[in-house]
């Protein structure tokens, strides 16, 4: 007991000191950790069952017994107690390496995770051999249920669904797709991987909100509502799978583009949850219904404290935003800790969110503790992983003005040239990463040639490797000139770019054009745009030619955007000037990343106004559906070779000559 309460008065202490959580050097984490490990561990020697609802001990290979054990073997790893690693190995001795029963079941592949760790720890062949028996004879008959977009009745369990043959259900992303990975990376066999790979685009298709970048737990929470209205996203259901998420990734290449998307949705899905964090550490049994009332519950937080405290660690999620998050997490589940280790605020097994209370506890709940714990004294030992960017060769630093689409990152459309580095968030991206939309992103350029290839590389794009970073966060803003139209005091915005068609690129211009497919403006009118993007060489200016179409006739009022506070929070200092059609904001000073100037320049004789709405600056101008019309967007970073204060920058965006006739 007195190791998990040094644990606790250090937390306390440091939460007394700084006004935040601040994580106990590593040395400190094993302690608590392995308390909790060993009173499960005896508990269950002891035959001392917590389940109310569903399997339990009876079935050393099903998934509540899995959980625990993957933790264990992040536990083993860190721990200089053998007792961990012999129970691993014990465990699959007496279950003769073998999964359990249901073929296609991802619930009953889990346990195989903890086998092949054994392999890797002294198990040797025997504890692969079994499981990859079992993976070969899925992929030589592989389940032929199809996942359909419809809602299953109320009442109707996972078979039912379909969902013991594919993994249609939340959970399942973290019982199987990291055993498959890791069978193909222990054998060298590409057909393991490729399998997980594609089940996880079908079921994160499949159950991925569109709307809060969370996964559904199944099909039939497509539609439910709770008494408030609200969706219902059960936590520790979108904790399997972002755990899982991360699961998935460690036992990928950096250069996987299925890794690429899968930090997509990882970093989305963090976003939200950081949101959705209560101001108690936990998040609440429905994520979405988490006001002050709601009981702390530790799995679905003990899975999300995980998943952050490791993607700060591993360079996938920025730390000074994310890294409070994960400890605060941190600090609610040693509340949870009992003075004997008992793990409570555990929720019964269950496909929902239901009542918990202090004394619930369960075997996949200190799995969870023990995955956020062991990623906790990750971060806590060393700082996060930064992937390094490789020399540019003679000919990559050459000054050019270059448009590329990167379908490996959603469909991105990247164009810079020896100045300014901008994207546009494509289809995909509208799928896997909402609310991702039209708003237009800039990347951070201290260099002359084109970086924004070479950068998504590293896998850690946010992260300044010599050349710049991408760190302005579009949100649901506009971003650096995205556009909508203004109607009863409302801006109605398309969604991502429908088509693309790349004009030039690789020289003195990059041009492209897109499509935008119609969308509606108020309830009685749609409207369409075609877009054409051209960049010099020698200039921040980007010129927009735009033409929008409507089925109504009619002027329309364009309203152009400034994203509010996206680089860091605060009004930044903004310049708007109706008469020289210029809408200017210099983002404040980030401390470690610098401050971004970001600019819209529009023809004076065409503007309506200056305004704004909740999320952007936006100077209003009046268009004619099917006239084209031109704007221009710009951007700089004062870490970069060309304006380091709102002065200059301000100067030169106003002076600048701009040919405002369509072409």
């Amino acid at each position: 007991m007195k190791s998990l309460q040094i644990a606790l008065a250090l937390l306390a202490a440091s939460v007394a000191a700084h006004g935040q959580p601040v994580g106990p050097a590593r040395a400190e984490f094993l302690p608590v950790l392995e308390k909790v490990a060993d009173y499960q561990i005896t508990a269950m020697a002891a035959g001392l069952n917590p389940i109310k609802t569903g399997e339990g001990y009876p079935n050393p290979r099903g998934w509540v017994q899995a959980a625990l054990f993957v933790g264990l073997t992040e536990l083993a790893d860190r721990s200089a107690n053998p007792r961990y690693r012999q129970l691993i190995l014990q465990r699959g001795e007496a279950n003769q390496w073998r999964l359990a029963s249901r073929k296609y079941f991802a619930d009953d592949q889990a346990i195989g995770q903890a086998y092949l760790w054994a392999a890797r720890n002294g198990a040797g062949a025997a504890a692969q051999a079994e499981v990859k028996a079992e993976l070969d004879a899925i992929l030589a008959s592989p389940s032929s249920v199809a996942l359909e977009f419809t809602e299953h009745r109320e009442g109707q369990g996972l078979q039912a669904l379909g969902c013991q043959a594919r993994w249609c259900w939340s959970d399942s992303l973290f019982m199987a797709p990291a055993l498959w990975l890791e069978l193909s990376r222990q054998t060298g066999d590409a057909r393991y991987a490729e399998f997980a790979k594609k089940e996880f685009r079908a079921t994160t298709a499949y159950l991925f909100d569109a709307d809060e970048g969370l996964y559904f737990r199944d099909s039939r929470f497509f539609s439910r509502r709770d008494a408030q209205g609200r969706k219902v996203f059960w936590s520790r259901g979108v904790g399997w799978a972002f755990a899982g998420l991360a699961r998935m990734m460690d036992r990928l290449p950096a250069g996987d583009p299925d890794r690429a998307q899968m930090a997509a949705v990882f970093q989305r899905m963090a976003a939200r949850l950081k949101a959705l964090q209560k101001p108690d550490g936990y998040w609440a049994p429905s994520l979405l219904a988490n006001g002050p009332d709601t009981p702390p519950e530790s799995s679905g937080t003990a899975f999300f404290t995980y998943g952050l405290a490791w993607g700060v660690q591993r360079g996938l999620l920025d730390r000074a935003t994310y890294e409070p998050a994960a400890r605060l997490g941190w600090a609610a589940l040693l509340r949870a800790v009992h003075p004997d280790g008992k793990l409570g605020h555990v929720q019964p097994v269950s496909d929902r969110p239901d009542q918990v209370s202090a004394d619930d506890t369960q075997l996949y709940g200190v799995g969870a503790f023990l995955l956020a714990g062991t990623a906790m004294a990750d971060l806590a030992a060393a700082p996060p992983k930064v992937a390094a960017l490789a020399p540019p060769t003679d000919a990559e630093r050459t000054p050019r003005a270059v448009v590329r689409h990167a379908p490996e990152r959603f469909d991105d459309l990247l164009w810079e040239n020896d100045r300014v580095a901008h994207r546009l968030y494509g289809p995909a991206l509208q799928q896997a990463e909402p609310p991702s939309g039209s708003g237009i992103d800039t990347w951070a350029k201290k260099v002359r040639w084109p970086f924004m290839d070479r950068q998504l590389k590293t896998a850690s794009y946010h992260d300044d490797h010599g050349e710049g970073l991408d760190y302005y966060n579009v949100r649901a803003s506009r971003g650096v000139g995205g556009l909508g139209i203004w109607l009863d005091d409302k801006l109605w915005v398309s969604r991502n770019w429908a088509s693309h068609r790349i004009l030039k690129s690789g020289a003195e211009v990059a041009s492209f054009q897109v499509e935008y497919a119609p969308w509606p403006v108020g309830t009685q009118r749609r409207v369409w745009e075609t877009r054409t993007f051209t960049l010099p060489l020698g200039t921040h200016f980007t010129r927009m030619q735009s033409v929008i179409h409507s089925d109504q006739p009619g002027d329309l009022i364009v309203a152009i955007g400034l994203g509010k506070g996206a680089t860091v929070p605060g009004r930044g200092s903004l310049l708007a000037n109706k008469a020289q059609g210029l809408l200017a904001l210099w983002e404040p000073t980030d401390r470690t990343r610098g401050a971004m100037g970001n600019a819209v320049r529009v023809d004076p004789g065409m503007v309506e106004d200056i305004g704004a709405d909740v999320d952007n600056h936006l100077i209003r101008i009046r268009v004619k559906p099917g006239v084209p019309f031109v704007y221009y967007i710009a951007s700089v970073w004062d870490q970069g070779p060309d304006f380091r204060t709102r002065e200059a920058w301000e100067a030169h965006i106003t002076q600048h000559k701009l040919d405002f006739n369509a072409q």
